[in-house]
């Protein structure tokens, strides 16, 4: 666990991007809470839930501002999925800049299994997602910037989107987790 750790900071400090995504201000923000139609899904037991302004040791970047969460997410449904992607965002929105950083591909993981793009890609015949079970997963979206941290964002969040599809085209596509996290943008100089 230690090394997996070591090696998720380590490629997250390689990660730090100086140029994030710029979004339309007009898009709508984002509420508080888990909507109601997201009941198939349970996430608990976090056990890791920082944004942290992380330095970077050696390769001429600087230090970056990542959110990282681990707990476990439970099937709660009565469906086998056969395939679920996950797609976790870090918004910051300022008066007049929005900034959002999506998860890391090479510092996600479900299960202890890196995860290429949006997440899990596809389940193998004999390890689909059953109904009652849970994986463990750690997210941590790539860096913003510590430019920013000298600044107080209105709004400062993490939302994780899941969709999922069982085998006979009943997808699930929602927000299962959103956490507000202006509490936590305080750094230290």
């Amino acid at each position: 666990m230690k090394k997996i750790v070591l090696y998720m900071f380590i490629l997250a400090l390689l990660s730090c991007n100086s140029n994030p995504t710029k979004v339309n201000e007009k898009e709508k923000s984002v509420s508080t809470s888990v909507p109601k139609e997201a009941t198939n899904f349970l996430i608990y037991g976090i056990t890791v839930d920082t944004l942290k302004l992380i330095p970077a040791s050696g390769y001429g970047s600087d230090s970056c501002i990542f959110y990282t969460i681990s707990g476990k997410i439970k099937n709660i449904s009565d469906k086998t999925f056969i395939k679920a992607y996950f797609e976790g965002q870090l918004r910051v929105k300022f008066a007049n800049k929005e900034i959002i950083e999506k998860n890391h591909l090479t510092t996600s993981f479900v299960n202890g299994k890196g995860y290429m793009g949006f997440g899990i890609s596809e389940f193998t015949t004999d390890n689909k997602w059953k109904p009652n079970e849970a994986f463990d997963f750690t997210f941590q979206t790539t860096g913003i910037d510590k430019i920013y941290a000298n600044y107080m964002p209105n709004k400062v969040d993490y939302r994780l989107e899941l969709k999922a599809e069982d085998p006979i085209g009943y997808v699930f596509s929602d927000i299962v987790f959103q956490k507000d996290l202006k509490n936590q943008w305080i750094f230290k100089k």
